[in-house]
């Protein structure tokens, strides 16, 4: 693990201070256009939001999660009596966020191309009318639930109508929410990394391994490979031979990869 790090480290000239800033960020991400969750991005950089991530990183996009926004119409409709809550402001915005994830789930085989082209003949339109509903009714809230969940949605709709203008971004994080499921489930296991160098490596290995198996490859292989080619090109100075090892690379082997389901 902390000879892969150093490796990493070593090629892609990142100092100890530079992990710890949120600009490690660009330095990864170098030409590719990214895509975070806002609603976690202020948790994995303290001390940040997303004005500052923005400033900071214009190569970065910022995507919200419409589940998250959703749950907190969950929570409104909770304190709501059980026999008038189908005639709710939260049950009728639940509705609404229901009809989106169910068009949404049509485009879900399409291209990102065409997906983007069906969001903004399809999906667009019931985002529109969401947003106008709520800004058409957010002085008749009534509970403070209810107040909390509207403010919320309404200074997220920049970064909810992200998904509207790239067909390859999501609705919601989900995906990245069951990635990262197993680490915390055994961070109890995780307790002896007492040292900043041991948890960026750990972060490193997790990172490398959870897209890894994004990419339909067998992480174990892949780490394997990493570990031999790296090596044999620590005397270069071009770096531009790390884009073959990325895993989604098609230049990678075929024995590192997961066989496709028939």
């Amino acid at each position: 693990m902390a000879n892969l790090n150093a490796i990493l480290k070593n090629k892609m000239g990142l100092s100890a201070e530079q992990a710890k800033k949120s600009k490690v960020l660009a330095s990864l991400s170098g030409s590719y256009r990214q895509n975070m969750k806002s609603i976690h991005y202020s948790q994995l950089v303290p001390n940040t939001n997303q004005f500052y991530t923005e400033k900071e990183l214009e190569d970065l996009k910022i995507a919200g999660c419409w589940v998250h926004c959703r749950r907190k119409f969950d929570e409104a409709l909770k304190a709501v009596p059980k026999a008038a809550q189908k005639e709710s402001l939260s049950y009728l915005v639940i509705k609404q966020i229901q009809a989106v994830y169910r068009e949404e789930d049509k485009l879900k085989d399409l291209k990102p191309k065409d997906r983007l082209r069906q969001r903004q003949v399809v999906i667009k339109p019931l985002v529109d009318a969401l947003f106008a509903y709520l800004k058409s009714n957010e002085r008749k809230v009534s509970t403070a639930k209810l107040k909390q969940a509207v403010t919320y949605a309404l200074n997220q709709e920049k970064y909810l109508r992200v998904f509207l203008e790239d067909g390859e971004v999501p609705m919601d994080n989900n995906a990245s929410e069951r990635a990262i499921r197993g680490f915390c489930i055994g961070k109890k296991n995780w307790e002896m990394i007492d040292t900043i160098n041991g948890a960026t490596s750990s972060a490193i290995i997790y990172s490398i391994a959870e897209t890894a198996k994004a990419n339909n490859l067998k992480p174990y292989e892949y780490f394997e490979y990493l570990l031999t080619e790296i090596p044999a090109h620590m005397d270069d100075t071009d770096r531009t031979f790390l884009e073959d090892l990325l895993p989604w690379s098609p230049k990678l082997p075929e024995y590192i990869r997961k066989p496709k389901d028939r």
